[in-house]
């Protein structure tokens, strides 16, 4: 608590604490004494009983605000706080997983890229060499053009998972990325290059033979999203080999399946809701990609021993 100097010099110092009563009783009547007989000190009390009468006046004159308006003012605050923080993480997120899809381009065999690349120039040498009687049998062409894509979109996503075919096995586990984000990325990155390079191969195609692209587009796109996954949940189960093995057998089957649908109704049936690019079809791969997913182990990471 300030207390009044001994002395008998002026007492500026002490005067917003006397006026606020903050001296104690001893130095408050020795100020009172003083300003009796000091009259630039009794000016500088009135300067400071100004000022502090208009702090007072200023704080009163105006009504206080509601506890309610200044929870919803405090609340807005937050609001933007956490949507800024939820932005800024949504774009961190999106940068990882952006950064661990381009990472999986060069860790995927190069086998695969370029065995896709063979099995559309194979497919187009075979409709230019036949371009005559291909012409009189869109259907029978269509059907070779699934069959081959197929089976190189699925052989390549046997092949995306397992140590002994994975040149980064070693490096994933040695971060602490999920091996099941890295199996979507490699997923999609296998996939997505197969459905681009058949729908090049399409276009192509009907360019040369007549029709549209969808024409061909719609015997294969289902038939290759769904026995690309089917083939990802056996080698996930199984191993790549058997992955291959299972999704040949298939795809042959698929291909004598197509050969008595005209016939025998039951086979029709299931030629139509599985075998061609449906929702049924588009449905049940996804299921297959999630049971992958899931069940693909949880390895232990090398950075956390």
């Amino acid at each position: 608590m300030p207390r009044m100097s001994q002395n008998n010099q002026h007492i500026s110092d002490l005067l917003p604490a006397y006026i606020n009563g903050k001296l104690d009783a001893a130095s408050a009547e020795r100020a009172r004494i003083h300003l009796e007989t000091c009259e630039a000190c009794r000016h500088e009390l009135a300067a400071w009983e100004a000022v502090s009468g208009a702090a007072q006046l200023a704080s009163t004159s105006g009504p206080a605000p509601s506890p309610m308006l200044m929870n919803a003012v405090w609340a807005k605050i937050d609001a933007q706080e956490k949507a800024v923080a939820s932005h800024k993480s949504i774009r961190r997120l999106a940068l990882h997983l952006g950064l661990v899809f381009s990472r999986q381009i060069p860790l995927i065999h190069k086998s695969i890229w370029i065995a896709s690349i063979l099995v559309n120039v194979l497919m187009c040498v075979l409709v230019f060499l036949g371009h005559a009687g291909a012409r009189h049998n869109l259907n029978s062409v269509a059907a070779v053009m699934a069959f081959l894509t197929t089976i190189a979109a699925a052989a390549g996503v046997a092949f995306i998972y397992q140590a002994e075919h994975d040149a980064g096995y070693e490096i994933i586990l040695s971060t602490p990325t999920s091996i099941r984000i890295v199996m979507i990325c490699r997923m999609v990155l296998v996939v997505g290059y197969n459905l681009a390079l058949a729908a090049v191969t399409s276009a192509i195609i009907a360019i040369t033979l007549g029709g549209t692209v969808w024409d061909f587009m719609h015997i294969w796109l289902g038939p290759m999203i769904l026995l690309a996954s089917i083939s990802l949940t056996i080698s996930v189960v199984f191993g790549s080999v058997v992955s291959v093995v299972v999704a040949l057998f298939l795809e042959i089957l698929q291909a004598i399946i197509t050969s008595f649908a005209r016939t025998t109704p039951f086979v029709h049936f299931l030629h139509a809701n599985l075998l061609q690019t449906t929702p049924t079809a588009l449905f049940i791969a996804l299921l297959l990609i999630v049971f992958a997913v899931y069940y693909a182990p949880r390895q232990p990471r090398l950075s956390n021993s």
